[in-house]
């Protein structure tokens, strides 16, 4: 009974002031709202002057606001003027006590020591704050005596094992360089660097600072001086490697029938090793060139995995590519981090088009069934004839004649002069003749070649031969021929070329081919014109138009002689000084091994005519030269 009476007593003590009666609030009660401000100190200004006893006047500015305040100029901040600040000075020896400073109009205080030793401080500036504003601690690091240092360290990120790691570093202090010394530690290695005006430039090799996938700390220390503050510099490097691959076609050369077999080998390897278990990819890369109207663009055509020794191997059962010029290469993407993709050079093949179905393969069978019925029929008739012919041939027993020329002689020696001559002839071009079913073929041919010789003498000619695209300029090949003259141009794409044939001493020859080709630019004939012959056919047009007559077994010498100098020679003045110049040109170019140069021909032409002219009463000689023949020579362009 007792204890649940005081369960009751306390259950009445709760609930006693739940049913007191409350005050109404009146409308016009006043409601006090106290709001804190902010408070904050910033540091302005630090300057230090020495004062000549080994210590150093220091001057602080310190600024009390609210926390977003500008610093615009002009503004104002009436809520922290006139405001104690308390400032300390600590170091590692002591601490320095400066006076207490209120704040001015606009928040700024201004503190200064006199006899201030050269360490690095730690200010301490307080506001104890007032009934609407709260306090406020700044705490700054300041190094009397000493100046700011800055340290920059330029390096990479990731490097190569085969590269140099660069590193340049610029030492400075309130924005002018000094000369100091920066120690380095990577890894393991620790270098000492010193700086000229700030700047110093150091190569390391990456081999020697690990192996690929090995993560380094760059740490770079100045340790400073009695005017300059130490700092030290941390950055991470990684060390990376290449992925290199090799590619070749097995069993093939560079022409390949399309829907034909293709099995390409290589090997896989960085600067550690080979790379086992990588995955590869083989793409074909489409020649815009050659197929304007094919889709450019990757084209995946297997892929593999390489063994432990980087080996990899991948098949194209039936390849599928557009007709002409493509590319093939094998990339991997490694699946470790640390190792850089890599691509194979370019393998280039031509994919030739299917073979086209003779229409012999139709015919043949009806010409053989044809021609052994027409055998048969004409056998049996050729029989009889043959056995009336044999009787009546017995019955005269005629002898038959001997022949009288021997006919296998007289084709050998046919055979052998034109053998000799086969070289000699008109300078020109001459294309392949080509035979009437080659017509019928596609045009496959991407290679000019053939054989570059002299055009009076036969003989082989080095030259150089030029491959234009049509509508430039500059050659796309340059080639030189062989000790017999021949040339052969690499593999180009569709499209017509100009070939410019030049070699020191004879004219220069051109002519255009159009690529593809059906075999009609395969040996082309190229013959050049000497300019020695053409300069001693000037000489003899000049000698026959003086003389009128023929001058083959003279010398220029000789016909200088015929007409000496003097007043009683039938040669005007003028014309015996061109005469004599003419065969002097003559001799050093004709008959010195010089080589003769087109202005050598040009001066002969122009002083033949001059010579020719002038001589109003000389026969005119007429032109031997044929009419396919060029003609201007100064017209003739200049190698």
């Amino acid at each position: 009974m007792p204890r649940l009476a005081r369960w009751v007593l306390r259950l009445a003590i709760v609930l006693l002031p739940l049913s007191w009666p409350q005050r109404a609030a009146a409308a016009d009660d006043a409601i006090v709202l106290k709001v804190r401000g902010k408070s904050q100190l910033r540091l302005r200004d630090v300057s230090r002057r020495p004062d000549g006893k080994s210590t150093f006047r220091v001057t602080l500015q310190l600024q009390l606001s609210d926390g977003v305040a500008t610093d615009a100029p002009g503004s104002d901040d009436r809520a922290f003027v006139d405001r104690l600040v308390t400032v300390q000075l600590r170091s590692s020896e002591g601490t320095l006590y400066l006076a207490d400073k209120r704040t001015g109009d606009d928040g700024l205080v201004t503190f200064e020591r006199d006899g201030v030793p050269p360490a690095a401080y730690t200010v301490t500036a307080t506001f104890k704050g007032d009934e609407l504003r709260d306090s406020a601690l700044g705490i700054f690091a300041m190094d009397v005596g000493r100046q700011a240092t800055q340290l920059r360290v330029q390096a990479p990120a990731r490097i190569a094992l085969s590269d140099e790691l660069p590193l340049r570093l610029t030492l400075t202090s309130e924005g002018q360089p000094f000369e100091g010394e920066v120690e380095l530690g990577l890894g393991r290695r620790r270098e000492r660097l010193k700086l000229r005006q700030g700047y110093g430039e150091l190569r390391l090799p990456a081999k020697q600072l690990g192996k690929s996938g090995d993560k380094l700390e760059l740490l770079a220390q100045f340790t400073g001086t009695r005017l300059y503050a130490p700092v030290e510099v941390r950055q991470e490097l990684l060390l990376v490697s290449q992925a290199t691959v090799t590619l070749q076609a097995l069993g093939v050369g560079p022409e390949v029938a399309q829907g034909s077999r293709l099995t390409v080998i290589g090997l896989v390897r960085d600067e550690e090793g080979p790379l086992s278990g990588e995955l590869l990819e083989l793409e074909a890369l489409s020649d815009e060139t050659s197929q304007p109207s094919e889709p450019s663009g990757k084209r995946s055509l297997g892929h593999a995995l390489t063994d432990n020794l980087g080996r990899f191997e991948i098949t194209v059962p039936k390849l599928l590519l557009p007709t002409g010029a493509a590319l093939l290469s094998a990339q991997v993407f490694p699946r470790r981090g640390h190792i850089l993709p890599g691509r194979s050079p370019e393998l280039a093949l031509l994919v030739l088009p299917p073979e086209p179905i003779s229409v012999l393969y139709f015919l043949l069978p009806l010409g053989v069934t044809g021609a052994l019925w027409l055998g048969y029929v004409l056998g049996r008739r050729l029989v009889q004839w043959l056995r009336v012919l044999w009787q009546d041939w017995k019955a005269r027993q005629v002898k038959p004649v001997e022949p009288t020329v021997n006919a296998s002689a007289s084709q050998s020696s046919i055979s052998s002069h034109s053998s000799l001559e086969l070289h000699l002839g008109e300078p020109g071009v001459r294309l392949t003749q080509q035979r009437r079913l080659s017509t019928l073929r596609r045009a496959v041919e991407n290679v000019i070649d053939g054989q570059v010789s002299d055009s009076a003498f036969g003989v082989p000619v080095a030259a150089t031969i030029s491959v234009v695209a049509d509508g430039s300029e500059q050659p796309l090949h340059t080639l030189g021929t062989g000790p017999s003259g021949a040339f052969a141009t690499p593999s180009l794409a569709a499209g017509r070329y100009q070939l410019r044939i030049a070699a020191p001493g004879y004219l220069s020859q051109q002519f255009f081919a159009t690529l593809p080709h059906r075999g009609e630019y395969r040996q082309v004939a190229i013959r050049l014109e000497p300019l020695r012959a053409r300069l001693l056919a000037e000489w003899r047009r000049v000698a026959e138009g003086i003389l009128g007559e023929s001058v083959t077994t003279k010398t220029p010498r000789e016909l200088a002689e015929h007409f000496p100098p003097g007043p009683s020679s039938a040669l005007a003045e003028q014309s015996q000084r061109r005469l004599i110049e003419l065969t002097t040109l003559v001799e050093n170019a004709y008959y010195s091994p010089r080589t003769c140069t087109p202005e050598m021909l040009v001066s002969a032409a122009q002083l033949a005519d001059a010579i020719l002219s002038s001589e109003k009463t000389a026969t005119k000689a007429a032109d031997l030269r044929t009419p396919g023949a060029p003609r201007p020579l100064i017209q003739q362009p200049r190698t």
